[in-house]
């Protein structure tokens, strides 16, 4: 009798332990990030570029800590400033299958770069066509540090000169030579996130992929200008593929495609560090991404649980989520901006904000001539430019 109770007893406690063992697996998110300098923590109090869990505001690791992720073992963060989706592609086919065979969700934000390098090339082209321009009116942007932006974008506003070169090399950016190269990177950033989306997909099917498309802080200016007009037009195509993307069957609905684009709209001033001069997101903006993440995953899995009772409980829930009032991290701004609407800011700001958004594109061609500096040596920028 003793035998049969001791017996009953280990067998009890050995499905205990089993039981204990299966239910941590299946609540433990092994997640892995890639992607540019947003993943990365860029503009954060603490962003070390060579350590991505330093910025603890970060999405990520806001993330990890809520889910109880160990990095390196149950959470990787790939990302790393300045990476188009053609070198996150890469990252992505080089990282340890093993990993992401485990992952139950893997995040890729992408596209903003593919933006910046592209119209960075384009102005480095026109800067040389305008070099002796730029060294008379002494347009040398020093960009090494916040302090040294500040300056050069006080310097360009209270020269009226300096603002009409400014004007001159953006109203130039749009010529007609340079259109089919715009017209090119909504393409190509299709191209390489189908690729990485599909390599993910087939290492690991049951993974739940969020994709993070870019948005444009310069919606917050209100001046009518070509150069800001086409790069809101790129963007947005870029965001109209993407959500193209996520119907693909091929990829059985576990791509999930969020629109910082449309999501962000209203609240730039919020959610992105803009008034520092800087385009990053802000700590509440990394926030309100979170929030984004858990909202599309829950519903995500609100839809799979429904679907396995029957379809009308699916529709009833795909209903009942599309007419529900957004989450807590959205609420938060609801006293300070209404949702969807658009940010007019006072002439002297938007003119401000002009410049810099301007001299940060000046500061990418500045990184390309300092790559070609070899070759154009007397291209006449900083050279502290590139961090």
């Amino acid at each position: 009798m003793f035998k049969k109770i001791f017996g009953f007893l280990a067998v009890f406690i050995m499905m205990s332990c089993l039981m204990t063992v299966t239910v941590s697996a299946d609540e433990k998110m092994t997640t892995a990030v890639f992607g540019d300098s947003i993943p990365a923590g860029y503009g954060l109090d603490g962003y070390d570029p060579s350590d991505t869990s330093a910025a603890a505001d970060c999405f990520a690791n806001l993330w990890a800590k809520q889910n109880g992720l160990e990095y390196g073992k149950s959470f990787q963060n790939f990302s790393k400033m300045g990476l188009p989706s053609r070198k996150i592609n890469n990252v992505i086919k080089s990282a340890d299958k093993s990993f992401l065979k485990n992952a139950k969700v893997v995040i890729i934000s992408a596209g903003g770069n593919d933006v910046i390098d592209t119209y960075g090339e384009v102005m480095f082209d026109v800067m040389k066509d305008e070099q002796e321009l730029l060294e008379k009116y002494d347009i040398r942007p020093d960009m090494s540090d916040l302090d040294s932006i500040q300056k050069e974008i006080l310097s360009t506003v209270m020269n009226p000169l300096k603002y009409k070169v400014l004007e001159r090399m953006a109203e130039k950016c749009t010529d007609e030579k340079y259109i089919s190269i715009y017209d090119n990177i909504p393409k190509e950033f299709e191209k390489n996130i189908r690729e990485s989306v599909g390599y993910i997909h087939d290492i690991s099917p049951d993974a739940e992929i969020i994709l993070l498309m870019p948005y444009d802080p310069l919606k917050t200016l209100t001046v009518e200008n070509k150069l800001i007009n086409s790069v809101d037009n790129t963007i947005s195509e870029i965001n109209r593929l993407g959500k193209e993307m996520e119907k693909d069957k091929s990829f059985d609905g576990k791509l999930h495609c969020i629109s910082l684009l449309s999501e962000f709209e209203g609240k730039y001033l919020q959610l992105a560090n803009v008034l520092k001069m800087d385009i990053h997101p802000s700590a509440e903006g990394h926030k309100y991404i979170l929030g984004l993440i858990e909202r599309s995953l829950s519903r995500e899995t609100d839809v799979s649980k429904e679907e396995k009772t029957s379809v009308s409980g699916t529709a009833a829930s795909v209903s009942e989520q599309k007419n529900s009032p957004e989450k807590a991290s959205d609420e938060s701004l609801q006293s300070d901006i209404s949702q969807g609407q658009r940010m007019y800011l006072h002439p002297a700001f938007t003119v401000i904000l002009f410049c810099a958004a301007v001299l940060c594109v000046v500061l990418i061609a500045a990184s390309f001539a300092a790559k070609h500096s070899k070759k154009n040596k007397k291209n006449g920028f900083n050279k502290k430019t590139r961090k």
